[in-house]
């Protein structure tokens, strides 16, 4: 709890510490509901600090498992960490194949705030890298599911995405 904490007041270096620090002294792997449920929040962290490669070590075991045994939550979260990660790290090869994917995931899944916030992502990316065309659909989803879940933090931050998209 004091990781969620810490990260949403924008503290993620001390948020990944936390995270790790309970789950080492708790003995909790990701094979355990509790070391599962920390993780999003690791990753997030990391990527956020940035320390790419606790990202990526945090990410390897959950690439890993093969996809038959993944719950669709944690499928579609690793997809759209990977693409994360891959973006960070200036490889763009697959980052738009691995964010549609996760969108697919949660779409089927029925999980609109997952799929809202990896169409931001998407969306943020493609405008990033001169695909403003292409980034205005995955925008328009997201926003109109975040509208429908009165996700406000969310609904600023496509704002934000429109506006800073190059003309």
């Amino acid at each position: 709890m004091m990781a969620t904490v810490m990260y949403a007041g924008g503290r993620h270096a001390e948020a990944l510490h936390a995270v790790l620090d309970a789950q080492s002294k708790a003995g909790v792997s990701q094979a355990n509901p509790a070391g599962r449920a920390g993780w999003p929040l690791a990753v997030e962290s990391a990527l956020r600090v940035p320390d790419l490669q606790a990202a990526e070590d945090l990410l390897a075991p959950f690439l890993a498992r093969r996809p038959g045994r993944t719950p669709p939550l944690l499928a579609g979260l690793r997809l759209r960490f990977k693409a994360r990660l891959a973006a960070a790290r200036g490889e763009p090869a697959d980052v738009e194949r691995d964010f549609n994917a996760a969108v697919a995931i949660f779409r089927d899944a029925e999980m609109p705030f997952h799929q809202a916030v990896t169409q931001l992502e998407l969306a943020e990316w493609l405008s990033s890298h001169g695909k403003v065309t292409s980034s205005a659909s995955p925008l328009q989803e997201a926003r109109a599911i975040f509208e429908k879940l009165k996700a406000l933090p969310w609904l600023e931050r496509v704002a934000l995405a429109a506006a800073a998209a190059p003309a």
